[in-house]
């Protein structure tokens, strides 16, 4: 049971940084400064202030969303594979893992568009 917990809880990392950071970011809670060290960091966001801010609140509600869906999908997943047996429920945590590292590289497919959209080459406002 003790393995059981600690997976479920290394399992629940990545979704719930995910609700915590969508919810912090899609207010105004993001960090106001352009910087390198936080924050939604891709070469179009970091233009200016305007584009900062848009991208960071974007991804946050982004963030926000896809957060729920992926934690109820773990939390389930989790659950289920535990009691189909150890070896089917140690598989499963690697392959959520990697399922959840890639919704969240996946998640800047829709801020990049979204700010080529609203935002030209320079980033001013279309």
């Amino acid at each position: 049971m003790v393995e059981f917990w600690f997976l479920f809880i290394c399992n629940m990392l990545i979704p719930v940084t995910m609700l915590v950071l969508g919810y912090l970011f899609k207010g105004i809670h993001f960090p106001k400064d352009v910087n390198a060290l936080c924050g939604y960091r891709t070469s179009m966001s970091m233009k200016n202030e305007k584009t900062w801010k848009f991208a960071n609140a974007y991804w946050g509600k982004i963030c926000w969303r896809i957060g729920w869906g992926v934690t109820l999908v773990t939390a389930f997943a989790t659950i289920l594979s535990y009691l189909a047996g150890e070896e089917i429920f140690n598989t499963t945590s690697i392959v959520l893992c990697m399922g959840q590292c890639a919704v969240l590289l996946v998640t800047i497919i829709p801020v990049e568009r979204a700010l080529k959209k609203k935002f030209d080459r320079n980033g001013e406002e279309r």
